[in-house]
C-alpha cells in the first residue's frame, strides 16, 4: 500500500508562494498563507512553513508567530512553539503569549511558566495575559496560586473585575479568606455576582456558620442579587 501523503501546503489553501519583490516569497506571503491554513485546522502545514520560511533566511516577526499558535489545537504543541521561539532569539509579544496562554487552559503551571516569562523578557502582561492564568489557575482548586495573581495584578494596577475574583472564588479558598476577598470586592467597587454569593454561602455552610450565611442571603437582598437554584440548596 503507497503511504500517505500530506497535501502541500500551498495546493490546499488556495494560495500560492509567488516571488516577492526581490524574486523571493517574503514574510507577508507566508504569515497569509500560514493563516489560510490554520483556519483549515493543517497546523503541520502551518509548521512546514514557518520551517521553509527560516530556512530561507526570513526573519519570523511576533504577527509570524502568532499565526502559528493560532493554528494549534494540542496545548503542548503551543508552549512547545513558544519555548523554541525564545530559543531562536525570536521575541514573541503580548499578543502571541496571550495565544499561548489560551491554549493552556486546563494547565495551570504552564499558564504560570508562560506568564513568568513575559517579565524577563521586559514584556508586560496584560489584562487578557492574567484574565488566561487566573481562569487556568482558578479551575485547578490553586487557590494560593490565584490569590498570588490577583496580588500580582493589583501590583501592576491592573483593574480587576468580577471574573477575576470569580475565578478567585471558584478555587474552593478557605471561607475566612473568601470574606476577605469579598470586602476587597467592594473596597474595589466590583458587585459582587450569584456565583460569588454561592461560593461564600456553601463556604460557610461548611463551616458550620449559619449565622453569615443568613447575613449574605440578606446582603444579597440588599444590592439586589438574584438568588437561584443553587444559593437555596446551599
Amino acid at each position: 500500500m503507497a503511504a500517505r501523503r500530506l497535501p502541500s501546503p500551498t495546493r490546499s489553501s488556495g494560495v500560492s508562494l509567488s516571488p516577492g519583490a526581490r524574486g523571493s516569497p517574503d514574510i507577508f506571503q507566508y504569515t497569509m498563507l500560514m493563516k489560510s491554513e490554520g483556519k483549515m485546522s493543517q497546523w503541520i502545514n502551518v509548521l512546514k512553513l514557518f520551517e521553509h520560511m527560516l530556512s530561507r533566511q526570513i526573519r519570523a516577526d511576533s504577527m509570524c508567530c502568532h499565526t502559528v499558535l493560532r493554528s494549534f489545537r494540542p496545548w503542548q504543541l503551543a508552549l512547545s512553539f513558544h519555548r523554541s521561539t525564545s530559543r531562536r532569539m525570536i521575541h514573541p509579544d503580548v499578543f502571541s503569549c496571550n495565544a499561548t496562554l489560551e491554549l493552556q487552559k486546563s494547565q495551570w503551571q504552564r499558564s504560570l511558566e508562560v506568564l513568568q516569562q513575559m517579565n524577563p523578557t521586559r514584556l508586560l502582561p496584560d489584562i487578557i495575559s492574567y484574565t488566561c492564568a487566573s481562569n487556568a489557575v482558578g479551575s485547578a482548586n490553586t487557590w494560593p496560586q490565584v490569590l498570588n495573581l490577583l496580588v500580582a495584578m493589583e501590583l501592576a494596577t491592573i483593574p480587576l473585575d468580577v471574573v477575576h475574583y470569580t475565578a478567585a472564588f471558584n478555587s474552593t479558598m478557605p471561607w475566612c479568606l473568601l470574606l476577605h476577598l469579598l470586602e476587597k470586592m467592594f473596597d474595589a467597587e466590583v458587585k459582587p455576582d450569584v456565583i460569588n454569593y454561592n461560593s461564600v454561602l456553601h463556604a460557610c455552610e461548611e463551616a458550620s456558620q449559619w449565622r453569615l450565611c443568613l447575613h449574605f442571603l440578606q446582603d444579597m437582598c440588599n444590592l439586589e442579587v438574584a438568588p437561584d437554584v443553587i444559593t437555596y440548596t446551599v
